[in-house]
């Protein structure tokens, strides 16, 4: 059996020194990354964090878990389910791996009491959701679409919806295209794709100071930017961020003008950030929720766009669980 010391809270400047140290338990993941912990702390207006070790008698840690909550029901990482970090240094057998879960959620269920929060949120299919599952507990599926960057640069395209080629065509003759990278990084032409999300918006949505920190993730080379331009006007845009394995859509506008009398202005420049990828070396692209439900028609056609560029698809059973 496991001869488990204590939980130790893990945040703050702490919190930066625990994952330089233990950055292996985080297996390459942007979203656990410092740099975007520090961006998810300006996009939300509260956050209460409570990432937390088991530390063993031996003053190693056996698991981490990030805690970072938005809300005043829910245990979430930055309203991402849940998800344990095992130290895979020990190989430990069944018996312990359920006496590690246990200690782990009740030390969960004392998080929750202590603030008020009455729900976890965390997938299915992982240990510690399987381990708490209840029956009466909500499920919520959720699909994310897959771009695999091992195909060669012909198999990709031929993933992509047969109408879209010619639109694709219509780009590369019409758009002139720009990739800002950590090698290109320019404060000026990214404050010209902020304030087109602004005009295309109609408002802020968020703080000044989070646009500022994805410029940054782009001077440190772990986000870059695709910038359309029609007749010099900027019409198209597609920020996208990565850890080492996987790049993920983060944020993509275009003119709603022109979308609306069906000029072909967002094909081509997702096609140019889904190749830059590949070209640096990322194994994946993520494009991001493709259903199976949706607020409003808006987000719906956005899915069935995004949907025309997938080789796979990636199927999330989300696990809502009362504490």
């Amino acid at each position: 059996m496991l001869d488990i010391n204590n939980c130790k809270t893990i945040d703050g400047d702490e919190y930066n020194s625990f994952f330089q140290k233990s950055s292996h338990l985080f297996s390459n993941e942007f979203f656990y990354s410092i740099d975007h912990i520090e961006y998810s702390d300006l996009y939300f207006e509260k956050v209460q964090k409570r990432s937390f070790a088991v530390i063993n008698k031996d003053g190693t840690a056996l698991a981490f878990v990030p805690i970072a909550s938005v809300n005043d029901r829910d245990i979430t990482f930055y309203e991402k389910p849940l998800k344990v970090f095992y130290n895979t240094e020990f190989n430990l057998s069944t018996d312990e791996r359920k006496q590690l879960d246990k200690f782990i959620f009740k030390h969960i269920q004392s998080i929750a009491v202590e603030n008020n929060l009455s729900h976890i949120r965390t997938t299915f299919n992982s240990t510690l959701g399987s381990s708490i599952f209840k029956p009466g507990d909500d499920f919520e599926a959720e699909i994310e679409g897959i771009i695999d960057l091992s195909l060669s640069e012909d198999l990709i395209l031929k993933s992509v919806r047969k109408s879209y080629r010619s639109l694709i065509n219509w780009g590369k003759r019409n758009l002139e295209l720009r990739i800002m990278n950590k090698d290109s990084g320019d404060f000026n032409r990214f404050e010209e794709f902020r304030m087109f999300h602004l005009e295309v918006s109609g408002k802020e949505t968020r703080s000044i100071e989070s646009w500022k920190k994805q410029f940054e993730l782009i001077t440190k080379g772990k986000a870059f930017l695709v910038l359309a331009y029609l007749d010099e006007k900027l019409v198209s845009a597609n920020y996208t961020t990565h850890g080492c394995e996987e790049a993920y859509y983060s944020v993509g506008v275009n003119d709603r003008d022109l979308m609306a009398k069906r000029v072909a202005i967002g094909q081509f420049p997702l096609l140019t950030s889904i190749l830059e990828a590949k070209r640096i070396g990322i194994k994946t692209f993520n494009l991001g929720y493709l259903g199976p439900s949706f607020p409003n028609e808006k987000d719906r056609n956005i899915a069935l766009f995004k949907k025309g560029f997938c080789s796979s698809y990636r199927l999330k059973n989300i696990l809502n669980s009362k504490l």
